[in-house]
């Protein structure tokens, strides 16, 4: 079965950003056959290099020069999930694993995606434990910071 991985924000940064288990996530992204991430995710993500900068992780030359590259992602090889606001909103209301706005965007375009893309085995990359914890009761097989450490490959 070919194989989907979706990608939160804090997935996506590491493509860029040296952070712990970055190079995980590269090896994970390019066995999988297709990348898909929520169109909330430029915004998080431009948001964090930003935080980043602030916090004088990185320099303001360093995003300049990232940013091409977030573009060639963005309209190259990741698919872009919509999502109804109206059906994510459910993910913040749930008293099993109360989410942040933004995290029940993300948890509702992956199992939409999920769901429009039945021949895919569709994996979940996240760095947020509340996120993880979500996606794992949905089903999805998580890629996360545990699975990094054990150095588990994207298609077992």
């Amino acid at each position: 079965m070919a194989t989907a991985l979706y990608l939160d924000s804090s997935a996506i940064v590491k493509f860029y950003v040296h952070e712990p288990h970055y190079q995980n996530v590269r090896q994970w992204a390019e066995s999988a056959d297709i990348l898909a991430t929520s169109e909330i995710a430029y915004t998080e993500v431009v948001s964090a290099f930003s935080q980043k900068v602030r916090s004088e992780e990185i320099g303001w030359d360093y995003v300049s020069q990232v940013l091409p590259k977030l573009n060639q992602l963005w309209f190259g090889r990741l698919a872009v999930v919509r999502i109804d606001p109206l059906e994510a909103a459910q993910y913040v209301l749930s008293p099993t694993f109360p989410l942040r706005a933004m995290d029940s965007v993300h948890l509702h375009a992956a199992i939409a995606f999920r769901s429009q893309m039945p021949e895919y085995s569709v994996m979940f990359c996240s760095f947020d434990r509340r996120l993880i914890q979500a996606a794992n009761t949905y089903g999805f097989r998580v890629l996360d910071e545990d699975a990094a450490k054990r150095g588990e490959p994207l298609k077992v």
